[in-house]
């Protein structure tokens, strides 16, 4: 079986990355944590207001150069709050963590601190190294630079799952850069190496090579206007505990709802190929699922699978905010294999 090659076009972060102030002129020698902003983190140069990449997603900063909003082209939008400069939630809920070493900038989710995403400097200021995670694993990106280059002329992406390894590399060609030293249109040319795992066989190579561009618009805050050092922050005292939604019994208490639930070996889901259907739904006050509907697709067999599992599921225990159960949105990824149990991979709290 062949798995679908999907090309990640730039860097790519399934976290949100926290910007801690005005961007500066990096001389050579060890950072300061007010070096390794999150602009940095993107690869971004300049008092940054706004990035809409070639997808259609908006990024939106505050002077201070904190993500105060990330919009995706459907229309859906994640907010971003922060109670200091090294602590943020998203939408409200959950809390964010940054810290930093030696040219290092780490940001970890206390609700799961095992797994945090850092971001590596060279005394530049240009980024090198970047991990995250990529569900079910983190991955890793690495960037090279030519001599005294602010843009990097190479990344490589290294991740795995259930089905193989993937090496993703991409040379880069700047097209058009913006006297901030940003790029605004860039030629990638593509490779991925795929490792995929073969039961009692040895392991199947292939590589797949795209040619494309991306381009993506960029605007700054005035210089010359009167910067406003006040930031989107909780500014409520909380009164009570807050937490995200959760299945009653855990992750591990859901994975055995869907395997025992499930109904992959159909014909139309057993032929259909490889493919992960993302579910995203409502948890009331009261712990009800309601709302279920599909944020990636794959094929009419998968997807309708995917709803009937989510729309089957029992009551979770809410959200909650400064003590009060109230409604949030989750999203659950599912996974679909040829001829095997298809597998639960990730929930997402929104």
């Amino acid at each position: 079986m062949k798995k679908q090659i999907l090309f990640l076009a730039g860097v790519l972060s399934l976290m949100p990355l926290i910007l801690m102030g005005q961007n500066s002129t990096v001389s050579s020698g060890k950072l300061t944590p007010e070096q390794m902003t999150g602009a940095m983190s993107k690869g971004l140069y300049g008092n940054v207001k706004t990035v809409t990449d070639s997808d259609g997603t908006t990024m939106t900063f505050n002077r201070q150069g904190n993500l105060i909003s990330k919009k995706w082209k459907d229309g859906s939008e994640s907010a971003y709050s922060y109670a200091n400069q090294f602590q943020y939630t998203i939408d409200g809920h959950g809390s964010y963590k940054i810290t930093f070493a030696e040219n290092k900038r780490i940001e970890t989710d206390t609700q799961e601190p095992e797994c945090p995403e850092h971001y590596i400097f060279d005394n530049q200021g240009r980024l090198i190294e970047a991990q995250y995670m990529m569900w079910p694993a983190l991955a890793t990106e690495k960037y090279t630079y030519v001599g005294s280059e602010r843009l990097p002329g190479k990344m490589t992406l290294e991740h795995y799952d259930e089905m193989g390894t993937y090496l993703y590399t991409y040379l880069y060609e700047y097209v058009n850069v913006d006297s901030h030293g940003n790029w605004t249109k860039r030629k990638v040319n593509g490779t991925c190496k795929i490792t995929e795992y073969v039961d009692g066989g040895p392991d199947k190579v292939s590589t797949e090579t795209r040619t494309y561009y991306e381009t993506r618009t960029i605007t700054y805050f005035s210089q010359a206007a009167n910067v406003s050092t006040s930031s989107t922050s909780v500014t409520q005292k909380a009164t009570g505990p807050s937490r995200a939604p959760v299945y009653v019994g855990g992750q591990t208490a859901m994975k055995k709802f869907f395997a025992d639930n499930a109904n992959p070996r159909k014909p139309a889901i057993a032929t259909a190929g490889y493919g992960e259907v993302i579910v995203e739904f409502t948890v009331t006050e009261s712990g009800e699922v309601t709302n279920a509907k599909l944020k990636a697709r794959v094929s009419v067999s998968m997807d309708e699978e995917a709803l009937r599992l989510v729309r089957m599921m029992p009551k979770w225990n809410p959200g909650v905010i400064n003590g009060e159960p109230v409604k949030m949105n989750v999203q659950v990824g599912l996974r679909f294999f040829p001829n095997q149990a298809f597998r639960y991979i990730k929930t997402i709290v929104n």
